[in-house]
């Protein structure tokens, strides 16, 4: 009976622990949606945040939530797809700002996509590709490096954030 009770306990002390098995999915989204990382510049005052949004690369979802902190603080939410807007400026005269987001790479940490900026005459009918932004994003436990290269300039720039785990801006609510 000694030996039942044993076993018993044995068992029921294996079922009750714990399984630290939370699955890694191979999508970006799914790993890291929710989640605000805030640049290293924050000690100076002038920072970016970013926060992905939960989407799985869906066409006209929200591909993430930019916050920059500057003169005045912004918030953007691209949209994978096309993002267009009509500015109306001084005299009656409209011009088209369109930019297309485009998921190049998904994968377990590595977020890749482009951003495709166009101009646009008058009468917003006639689009032209102005420049291209190719963004990486690579993950590491709490750090999280961005890339950025830009076509209309030749130019690169790199970029270290690191998890925050605080609200502090409404551009995250």
């Amino acid at each position: 009976m000694k030996k039942y009770v044993f076993f018993l306990f044995i068992l029921l002390q294996a079922c009750s622990k714990e399984t630290n098995t939370a699955a890694v999915s191979n999508d970006f989204f799914i790993n890291h949606s929710g989640k605000v990382w805030v640049s290293n510049l924050r000690l100076i005052g002038e920072y970016q945040a970013v926060r992905f949004e939960p989407n799985q690369g869906e066409e006209t979802q929200p591909l993430l939530t930019y916050f920059i902190n500057r003169s005045q603080r912004e918030c953007y939410t691209p949209r994978i797809g096309d993002n267009s807007t009509t500015i109306q400026a001084a005299g009656g005269i409209s011009s088209c700002n369109k930019t297309r987001y485009e998921i190049v790479l998904n994968t377990t940490n590595r977020l890749d996509f482009q951003v495709v900026y166009y101009v646009s005459g008058e009468d917003c009918t006639t689009l032209e590709v102005d420049y291209t932004e190719n963004h990486s994003y690579l993950i590491s436990d709490e750090l999280m490096r961005h890339s950025l290269n830009r076509t209309a300039d030749n130019s690169s720039t790199s970029q270290a954030f690191y998890r925050y785990r605080e609200s502090f801006s409404s551009c995250f609510n």
